[in-house]
């Protein structure tokens, strides 16, 4: 089969998804992106049904999925003077997300991995965020996903996908 579809999913509340298609008219270089916020559950299983029917059949499909390991954050109790620990709400948002995107592509037959941040931002040579602002990092993102993608829009929502997407692409055609 000579289509691959490469599609990158950043779970974030903020996140998005990415498809890369090659061995089509459409080629590399317009990527087709998706932001994760305003759309539907049903809208996003949709999406990747769409790409789960092509798997083995028009198409191969490649999905690499942000990993997200919910962490608890430690932190002084005021009341009792003692070291506690508790889950951020907004962990627990994103980590929603991310189960809720494995399970749909589970169900709608899209073979995914997942990987940490620290594996896939490797790839393009970025680090992982150190000292700099959520502002910073992401804008360094964006840039790095735009460099790659110049006649694409990139946005915050979907740099990560982006490059997640790229990451597929550059690792996987042609290993399954």
């Amino acid at each position: 089969m000579g289509i691959h579809i490469f599609i990158g999913i950043d779970p974030g509340q903020e996140g998005g998804i990415a498809v890369i298609e090659e061995g089509t008219k459409r080629g590399t270089d317009k990527p087709k992106l998706y932001k994760l916020s305003g759309a539907t559950d049903r809208e996003v299983y949709g999406l990747l049904e769409q790409y789960g029917k092509y798997h083995g059949t028009v198409a191969n499909v490649y999905c690499v999925m942000e990993q997200i390991t919910p962490r608890p954050t430690s932190f002084m109790d005021r009341r009792t003077g003692k070291w506690t620990s508790t889950i951020l709400k907004s962990t627990c948002l994103i980590y929603g997300s991310y189960c809720l995107l494995r399970g749909m592509l589970f169900g709608a037959g899209v073979p995914f991995e997942e990987r940490l941040p620290q594996t896939w931002l490797k790839e393009f040579g970025l680090s992982t965020r150190k000292g700099e602002s959520k502002t910073q990092w992401k804008n360094r993102l964006k840039g790095k996903a735009q460099q790659l993608f110049p006649r694409s829009k990139v946005t915050l929502a979907v740099s990560d996908a982006l490059l997640l997407a790229e990451y597929a692409r550059r690792n996987y055609v042609g290993t399954r």
